[in-house]
């Protein structure tokens, strides 16, 4: 799965053994200053989604935009109005009514459009992004590029930086290579390989937690690890908390400083996979990052 931090996290893991502890914790500190300037700035900020709709691949979806509000189905009242639909399996946009000029990924376009998974879709004061969410439920959502949540936004929560939260685990990959499904925020399931196991200890307890990938990224290093642990509810987000972790020749090296919540945690339009029952932890996690506390 492409998340937001993967990248850097993985650039962060390496930096742990080749720069002195001040060194790390100060990389650390900078990567989680960059994380809320995004937050804060972008169109596409996680707090900013104002509509989300699901719909079936293959059929039509139309959604009315007013200045305060966006709503699915035809209305009069609206200033624009937007049919999305298919064509040879492709999703097209086309205003119905209103705008017929718009940015999709950075480049003007009007007339009637194919949008590929994950465009990005610009127009007036909202954006749009449009992605698969199953093999057969297609998501677009609405973002509101002015919106209260990103001007009154004061930063992410988190544990100070512990080293004793970064800890070397073995890899057991699963022979079986079995397609799960795992629940969603929204009640939808969604389809992960159980790729392996993780073997660690910490704090002198013995752990393990599953490890996945997405059936159609089986040949990527990047391991995706929801858990949960004792703060989950209390000082952590209730659902749990996400890891990206890099595969490793003999092994992987698991950061808890780097766990962060699914976007849920910011925004009820969002769609996140919960951490299944086999990776709940038997400890505190005191690392990573805090539930967020919004701003009135």
């Amino acid at each position: 799965m492409k998340r937001l931090i993967f990248l850097p996290f993985l650039t962060l893991i390496s930096l742990t053994f080749l720069f002195p502890q001040d060194d790390y914790i100060k990389r650390i500190e900078e990567f989680r200053k960059e994380k809320d300037k995004r937050f804060a700035t972008s169109d596409f900020s996680p707090l900013s989604p104002i509509a989300h709709f699901h719909f079936d691949i293959g059929s039509p979806l139309i959604i009315s935009v007013s200045e305060s509000e966006v709503k699915e189905g035809e209305y009069r009242e609206a200033h624009h109005i937007i049919k999305f639909s298919w064509e040879d399996k492709k999703l097209i946009l086309e205003f119905i009514k209103g705008e017929k000029e718009l940015m999709i990924d950075g480049n003007p376009v009007s007339g009637r459009t194919e949008l590929k998974p994950g465009a990005k879709i610009r127009f007036c004061h909202y954006a749009m992004v449009y992605s698969v969410q199953t093999e057969k439920i297609a998501r677009i959502m609405v973002y509101d590029v002015n919106s209260e949540a990103k001007k009154n936004f004061k930063g992410l929560n988190y544990f100070p930086v512990n080293s004793a939260y970064r800890v070397k685990a073995k890899l057991i990959k699963n022979p079986k290579f079995e397609e799960i499904k795992i629940l969603t925020y929204q009640n939808i399931l969604k389809t992960f390989v159980r790729y392996g196991f993780l073997e660690f200890e910490i704090n002198g307890v013995k752990c393990r937690l599953s490890a996945f990938k997405m059936p159609e990224s089986l040949e990527s290093k990047e391991l995706f690890v929801p858990f949960k642990d004792k703060t989950s509810g209390v000082e952590t987000y209730v659902a749990g908390r996400f890891m990206d972790i890099e595969e490793g020749e003999d092994g992987c090296i698991i950061d808890f400083n780097m766990a962060y919540n699914p976007m849920c945690a910011y925004n009820p339009h969002w769609n996140c996979p919960l951490p299944p029952k086999e990776n709940e932890l038997p400890l505190r996690i005191e690392a990573g990052e805090k539930i967020y506390k919004k701003e009135e």
